[in-house]
Formats: C-alpha cells, structure tokens, sequence
C-alpha cells in the first residue's frame, strides 16, 4: 500500500465521518420529534470515536510505510556505495592487466637478459650437479658394496645380505638429492635466523660430529 492510497482512504474517510454528522446536526436543528436528542448525540459521539480510531490506524500505516521507505533507502544506498566499490576494483585489475601487458612487452623486447641467463644457468647447473654425483657413485659400485661388506663384518662379526646390502647402497646413492631438497627448503630460513655465518660454520661441524659418533 503506497502513501497516497493511505491518504486517500483517510480523506475519504473523513468525508464520509463529515457528512453524516452534518446529517445529525440538520436533523437536531429540524427539531425532529421521533429521533430523541440523547440518542442523536450517542451516534454523533460513536461516529467520531470511529472516526478517532480510523484516522490513529492511518497514522500508524503511513508511519511504517514511512519507516519501510527509509529501510529501502538505506538499502539503495548500500547497494550503490557496493557498486562504485566493485567500478573502483574493476578499474585497479584493469590498469594492474595493462601494466602487467606493458612489462610483458618491455621483456620480449628486452630478449636474452643477464638474469635470464643467471637463471638457466642455476636450473641447468643443479641438474648437472645431481647427474655428476649419481655417476662419480655408480661407477664404483662394486667398490662400495665390498667395503660396506668388510665394515658390516668388521663390527658385528658375520656377513651382511646381498638384500640389505642394496639397501645402503640406495640409499646412499639418494641421499644426495634428499639432502640437497633439504637443504633448499630450509637453507634461506636458517641463514636469515641465525646468520649465514654462524650457519656455514654450524653444519659441518655437526655433520662432521655425526659422522665421527657413528
């Protein structure tokens, strides 16, 4: 229901309210003998209390229509202050996909640069150095296996598996990688903690303490 039905309807029904009381008062005035004055009144005084009730219940409906329109209000202010949020992101991703497109091409245009090279370089050099230890290791195989053997006897006083033998020998092929994946991961984060000093120095004075206990 709009505002200007609930005025509408209020109008129309004082109009109605009106005119029977100018009824009432015409017929008091005419001196009619067979409506007594007490029951004129009575009607009069019901009608306006009708008329009370009517006009406080149009009251309280334009009041929560009132109300109702402020809420929407409310509502479409959000709704636009979101919209001028979601036009200021649109055009920050679309500067950020043009600078982005402008570096792309300063690059290709730049072609084979020194940290380019710096980079492949790295990539290429680890590989090799994986590739290197696992053929300087494999090549005396042989080698190893029977001095892991005179060790194995040496200490416990029998002879070790072929199975078992394999075993260490896998393993020491591959902890070279696991070691060097180790080292990657928590390399950075050691240096900046404790310093690459302090860091350098510390591990292969433990490394070295290991290898003496065992």
């Amino acid at each position: 229901m709009s505002y200007g039905d609930i005025s509408y309807g209020l109008q129309k029904q004082v109009s109605v309210m009106s005119m029977n009381l100018s009824a009432k008062l015409d017929d008091l005035q005419r001196g009619d003998r067979h409506l007594e004055t007490t029951v004129a009144l009575c009607e009069i005084r019901t009608q306006l209390q009708e008329l009370t009730k009517s006009v406080e219940s149009c009251q309280t409906e334009v009041s929560e229509v009132k109300r109702d329109m402020v809420a929407i209000k409310h509502e479409l202010d959000t709704v636009q202050q979101v919209k001028e949020e979601i036009e200021e992101l649109r055009e920050y991703v679309d500067r950020l996909e043009e600078h982005t497109h402008r570096r792309k091409l300063r690059l290709l245009e730049q072609g084979l640069t020194f940290f380019l090279t710096y980079a492949i370089f790295a990539a290429v050099l680890g590989m090799l150095q994986f590739g290197y230890n696992t053929g300087v290791i494999n090549a005396p195989e042989v080698n190893i296996e029977n001095f892991m053997k005179d060790v194995y006897k040496d200490r416990y006083g029998e002879d070790i598996s072929e199975e078992f033998i394999q075993q260490l020998y896998s393993v020491a092929v591959s902890i070279f990688a696991i070691g060097g994946m180790l080292g990657g991961f928590s390399g950075g984060w050691m240096a900046n903690r404790f310093g690459r000093y302090d860091v350098v120095s510390a591990l292969p004075t433990s490394s070295s303490s290991i290898i003496s206990i065992n």
